[in-house]
């Protein structure tokens, strides 16, 4: 908790009404935790690419009731990166795809936590995706908490914008170019949600 007893929030769009490009997805399943029922994420595609990805949810047991599925919903997207890689321009980029003997667009998605190397689904399906896009910006924040320092990177996909929360020791010298990132995918949903409890009888609470 922090000194005003609030709960810390390391998603990149906590505390930012409007922060952070919205995405617009097909909700297809809702993939609750049996054995921690406040834990749990989304099964969505992007829109209109149809790109199939998962996604956890930090408030899942309060969202989860306010979902109608299937339907379309717009989502604020982070990916924690568990490696980052960056690279100077689009030819730098294919330059080292050629030599990892891969053919990868600069700015491709591959929702790596929905099937093995093998292409067979797992299941649960995880929340992790592997992909790279031009960076657009890139902020240094603090963990008031802890007093650590920690990146986010904006980067653009295939399917839009994907904040990237990233270990500073991850990146040497500018953040330009190409960004090539493997990370745990973590979203917040923005609308719409169904009213709960009062709001759902009163229009005038939903505001």
């Amino acid at each position: 908790m922090q000194p005003e007893n609030q709960a810390i929030d390391p998603h990149p769009a906590a505390g930012r009404r409007g922060g952070g490009d919205r995405l617009e997805v097909r909700l297809t399943e809702i993939l609750s935790d049996s054995t921690t029922p406040f834990d749990g994420g989304l099964y969505v595609s992007a829109l209109p690419e149809e790109v199939p990805f998962v996604v956890d949810v930090p408030d899942f047991g309060v969202v989860k009731r306010r979902l109608t599925c299937p339907s379309d919903v717009t989502i604020q997207l982070a990916a924690f990166a568990h490696d980052l890689k960056t690279f100077a321009d689009k030819t730098a980029f294919s330059e080292s795809q050629a030599a990892a003997g891969a053919r990868m667009a600069p700015d491709f998605f591959v929702p790596v936590g929905l099937f093995t190397p093998d292409l067979k689904a797992i299941d649960p399906p995880k929340a992790t995706a592997w992909f790279a896009g031009r960076v657009k910006g890139s902020e240094l924040r603090t963990n008031h908490s802890t007093g650590n320092r920690f990146l986010v990177v904006q980067v653009e996909t295939l399917m839009g914008r994907v904040d990237v929360v990233a270990d500073p020791s991850m990146v040497e010298g500018c953040l330009v170019g190409i960004a090539q990132v493997h990370g745990w995918l973590s979203a917040r949903v923005i609308t719409p949600l169904r009213p709960t409890g009062l709001r759902r009888y009163l229009p005038w609470l939903r505001h």
